[in-house]
């Protein structure tokens, strides 16, 4: 493997089905190990296109981000009636259905301003 320019530290050599039997000119291809779960920061303000106020939007708005549907989207409206204007995207986790990976979907198409 060395000759071939070695492995990356993300090689997952145990799915990699190294005990075939391979030829001259056969393709090996090595999966990677998942990622580690990535830290999600959820105080931080993102940089991206903003296209959905949480804070203003309607039940229909809400549903156009990724993962949400009526449900997710009517308790969003919910936690905002009964708590007021959210000022942390962290303030999600509240809400019975929503975790990291959830939001993580959305954060990028999102504003509380």
């Amino acid at each position: 493997m060395k000759l071939a320019g070695g492995l990356k530290d993300t090689a997952d050599l145990g799915n990699s089905g190294l005990a075939q039997l391979i030829r001259d000119g056969d393709t090996i291809i090595i999966p990677t190990r998942p990622a580690a779960a990535a830290t999600l920061t959820l105080s931080v303000k993102n940089t991206f296109s903003v296209t959905v106020n949480l804070n203003t939007a309607d039940l229909n708005e809400l549903m156009t981000l990724p993962g949400i549907g009526e449900k997710k989207a009517q308790d969003i409206i919910d936690y905002r009636n009964q708590n007021g204007p959210m000022t942390d995207l962290g303030q999600l986790l509240q809400i019975d259905g929503f975790g990291k990976k959830t939001i993580e979907r959305f954060i990028d198409l999102v504003t509380l301003e």
